[in-house]
């Protein structure tokens, strides 16, 4: 049985890992264009690397995004190579991005799901907040966590 471990992406080598694993994923394998670059969001954000038996195999990560009403989560890039998938790696990355944001206490967690991963963000709590829409010419929906007291309906 494999070992899967994710651990915070914190050294060059790391983050590198991360940036490299989502180039495979979103720009190689899904043709996302400019996946491969990252976005001004990467020096700020929380990277999560996944690893099994010690290979780097996903990742994910989750910046901050500054509101009205304070601070929420917002997870992207979410990915894991094809040879690892359906081995709970993805699972490891959302549990420890959503630690992450229990541990700084923010109320909401935001993330725009390719829609056939769905099911992956409900087992976390997040509910769809948007009908489907393309982006990239992949089917997305938002989604939204509430870690707090969920707003109530006005």
């Amino acid at each position: 049985m494999a070992d899967i471990t994710v651990r915070r992406a914190d050294s060059p080598a790391d983050r590198a890992a991360c940036y490299a694993i989502r180039a495979a994923v979103f720009a190689e394998e899904q043709g996302v264009q400019g996946a491969e670059k990252g976005d001004r969001d990467d020096l700020t954000a929380i990277h999560a690397l996944g690893l099994v038996d010690e290979i780097p195999a996903g990742t994910g990560r989750m910046h901050l995004v500054r509101t009205r009403s304070g601070s929420e989560g917002q997870i992207a890039w979410v990915s894991v190579l094809p040879r690892f998938r359906r081995m709970g790696v993805a699972t490891g990355i959302m549990r420890h991005l959503m630690d992450a944001a229990r541990d700084l206490g923010l109320p909401i967690v935001t993330l725009s799901a390719q829609t056939y991963a769905k099911g992956l963000y409900e087992s976390f709590g997040f509910q769809p907040m948007s009908t489907p829409f393309h982006m990239a010419n992949i089917e997305h929906m938002m989604m939204i966590a509430y870690l707090g007291e969920q707003p109530s309906a006005r």
